[in-house]
């Protein structure tokens, strides 16, 4: 078939999908901005967090204790305002492989691993997530909770792990478990942010989470951990804030703040 034809029949195509409201030529050049918009924002996200690390550089020793290799002896305490920023700068970045523990729908996104495990047990949490994370081949998603994730993978097979707002929502003994595992499952680092203390967290809707979802039995915490859970003798770092959470998950004032803290481990 002549070019000249081929073309004339796609205009044709073109023409008639217009006309019934559906312009392919614009929904090309959408789906390239699309894509052109995520990777400037992914680029402004690196670039966000290399500032927060060379910001924080000389202000947090280093794992080992800084200049003079001595570890730090107990948590730090820090503002409100700059707890998040202060754990994150804490994280290892140049990693392969990231294991993301209980991520729901919103994979943490203070490091660029290669790879990006999420475990999320919440069927529609995970429906969820597959659908915002689409088209991005770093992600890989298992539908199991923290007491199954920390036994899928072998000794020193995951560069770092990651537990946001997760060691809470499992009972404490469950916890001290799953944590040791996932130590010795780490090639290099474990992280882990939660409230200080044992801060009450209900839903009142039965079987409705703070997203309209169903999710509010997974959202319910069953436990509270302190500073001294996590002794720097174990290898780990504390950044806390005494008064972090003054609402709880569902947006609700806590009738007294409740604090908050990065765990960090690092293997070396």
């Amino acid at each position: 078939m002549p070019m000249s034809m081929i073309s004339n029949i796609k205009r044709a195509m073109h023409q008639g999908f217009r006309h019934f409201g559906f312009d392919v030529v614009r929904i090309q050049n959408l789906d390239a901005a699309l894509r052109l918009r995520e990777r400037e924002r992914e680029e402004q996200h690196r670039r966000s967090i290399r500032d927060l690390r060379a910001k924080h550089k000389d202000a947090i020793p280093a794992a080992n204790g800084g200049p003079d290799e001595r570890p730090a002896s107990g948590p730090r305490w820090v503002a409100a305002a700059e707890l998040w920023d202060v754990g994150c700068s804490l994280i290892d970045e140049d990693i392969q492989s990231l294991l993301d523990i209980g991520c729901a729908f919103r994979p943490q996104d203070f490091v660029d691993a290669k790879i990006h495990i999420c475990c999320e047990p919440c069927e529609e949490y995970m429906d969820r997530l597959i659908v915002e994370t689409a088209g991005l081949p770093k992600f890989v998603y298992l539908r199991s909770d923290l007491e199954e994730s920390s036994k899928l993978f072998p000794t020193s097979s995951i560069d770092s792990v990651c537990l946001i707002d997760v060691i809470e929502h499992v009972e404490r003994e469950q916890g001290l478990v799953c944590l040791e595992r996932l130590k010795r499952m780490a090639r290099r680092q474990l992280a882990l942010f939660t409230p200080i203390g044992f801060m009450p967290q209900e839903s009142d809707s039965e079987g409705v989470d703070p997203w309209g979802l169903g999710g509010s039995d997974w959202q319910r915490h069953r436990s509270g951990w302190l500073p001294e859970d996590f002794p720097a003798s174990d290898g780990w770092r504390v950044i806390a804030c005494k008064d972090f959470h003054k609402l709880d998950g569902y947006g609700r004032p806590l009738e007294k703040p409740f604090g908050a803290m990065w765990a960090i481990w690092n293997r070396s």
